[in-house]
């Protein structure tokens, strides 16, 4: 399997199961970040691939693979604030 079906087949397939409907909540991007996001789901040009679609499969995979890392940094953040400290 070429590097280009790996990514198609983690990335681009799945898209096409991704329904963003009512629950759909707003991001914003930088420029830079819409402008490369619109020229690779332009590129794709397939049915079902949305920008919306490939931002949500990119972030959940992005949280599954670093969510031990991701983990480990809110439990540091936790861990660090005592809300007993009187803040008076």
């Amino acid at each position: 399997m070429s590097k280009s079906d790996s990514y198609r087949t983690q990335f681009i397939e799945e898209c096409k199961n991704v329904r963003v409907g009512n629950e759909a909540k707003i991001a914003y991007l930088s420029d830079k970040a819409h402008r490369k996001l619109r020229m690779v789901v332009c590129a794709i040009h397939e049915p079902g691939v949305t920008m919306s679609s490939y931002l949500d499969v990119v972030l959940m995979k992005h949280f599954k693979d670093y969510q031990n890392d991701i983990s480990a940094m809110l439990d540091d953040i936790l861990n660090s604030t005592n809300i007993e400290e009187n803040t008076q």
